[in-house]
């Protein structure tokens, strides 16, 4: 597997300390498809992280509960990296280039990173070819970093929240489960890229009994083009995660609804009405 299930797949500060510093309780149960790891404070802080499995892809999801189960508020968390891993894929070397031998694609570590909703021609697009010199703009290097993150508290607003990375015949797809503002940090070493991502300036604390939940990713590794890479993504996500499939059968989707901040109060109330009468599932 891509994903390596044996260290912890997260990070923050508690208390500007490292959360791993301060030595929390480890309790661990697996059973071969869903790994789920507790890790608790004696002050009552406690995170439980799910690492599911599909193994029928090389492909593992990840999500982080935290609790506080103590009598007292909790210290404050942050810099909180909801997803901190590394990809293996190995890497180019260090960029070298000349007047008369510029890069070209193919012979560099690739990071796509599809646009998101822009109102504009580049509407999740991504910038393969687009030449910035003596490189493209899709290429990352050993040592070069990228952060991504998307506008106004809207998942694909600008900046979509799904990456491919790829080099010499093996890839990774990483997305990011998340409604609101995300962030992603990728740096390309000589082995791989390390990722780190979550939400945007978490600096939080816990009342007793409070318990939430942070953005879930899915890492998905591949041998191949990209081009298959890309279509094994497709046909995971429509097994796995698509409400309607070949397993479901008569499933049914949730429905959209177009209920947003610039609507009345008497508008919005009248349509929750409607909708408690009809038990539709949005």
């Amino acid at each position: 597997m891509l994903y390596d299930l044996s260290t912890p797949h997260f990070s923050f500060l508690y208390g500007e300390k490292s959360f791993f510093d301060l030595t929390p309780t480890v309790t661990v149960t697996d059973d071969g498809s869903k790994k789920t790891t507790v890790y608790a404070l004696a002050d009552g802080l406690t995170v439980t992280t799910v690492a599911t499995r599909y193994p029928d892809y090389d492909a593992v999801e990840g999500v982080s509960w935290f609790e506080n189960k103590g009598r007292k508020k909790s210290d404050i968390l942050s810099a909180l990296n909801d997803s901190d891993v590394f990809l293996p894929i190995g890497a180019a070397p260090a960029l070298q280039v000349s007047p008369r031998k510029p890069t070209t694609p193919c012979e560099a570590t690739i990071l796509y990173a599809p646009h998101g909703s822009d109102v504009t021609n580049k509407e999740f697009f991504c910038d393969i070819y687009e030449n910035k010199g003596h490189f493209f703009s899709a290429n990352i290097y050993p040592g070069q970093s990228r952060h991504y993150e998307n506008v106004g508290g809207r998942s694909s607003d600008t900046q979509a929240p799904f990456f491919h990375v790829h080099y010499n015949g093996k890839g990774a797809l990483y997305a990011i489960g998340w409604t609101g503002q995300w962030r992603a940090d990728f740096t390309c070493t000589d082995n791989g890229l390390r990722v780190k991502s979550g939400l945007c300036d978490t600096c939080f604390r816990l009342l007793p009994g409070e318990k939430i939940r942070t953005s879930s990713t899915v890492v998905f590794g591949y041998e191949g083009n990209m081009t298959d890479g890309q279509n094994l993504w497709r046909r995971f996500l429509k097994k796995h995660f698509c409400p309607v499939n070949e397993q479901a059968g008569k499933g049914m989707p949730p429905v959209s609804l177009g209920l947003w901040g610039g609507m009345t109060t008497q508008g919005m109330l009248e349509r929750l009405d409607a909708l408690s009468k009809t038990d539709l599932k949005f």
